[in-house]
């Protein structure tokens, strides 16, 4: 726990989403803005989509960053899920405090949902 929300972080750490059929999607992850020295890729399905490093850049909040998860992705998702991997490139991936999937340039969880 930390500021009363629960965290994961480790060299690698995975989370499966339901897409719901959703066509266009994007990565919604919540990070402590007090984070530094840690450096992440981020995969969909095995397809790298960006690669992260916290610098402590909202000392004392919670950060949101979105990424964008490749039409591709989704479409080749056939039981219709998206697995999300953060991979450690030094020390240790995350911390990480939620994962969404949401509507392209709503800011709104989708119908895919967490």
């Amino acid at each position: 726990m930390y500021n009363g929300r629960h965290w994961r972080h480790g060299r690698q750490i995975q989370y499966t989403l339901n897409t719901r059929g959703a066509q266009a999607a994007v990565l919604s992850v919540t990070y402590s803005g007090n984070d530094a020295g840690r450096t992440f890729d981020i995969f969909a399905n095995d397809t790298l989509i960006a690669t992260q490093e916290l610098v402590a850049e909202k000392p004392a909040q919670f950060l949101e960053k979105l990424y964008e998860i490749p039409a591709a992705v989704l479409a080749s998702a056939s039981d219709g899920r998206v697995t999300i991997k953060f991979v450690a490139k030094v020390q240790l991936a995350g911390g990480v405090f939620d994962v969404r999937l949401l509507r392209p340039g709503t800011g709104q969880t989708s119908p895919a949902g967490k």
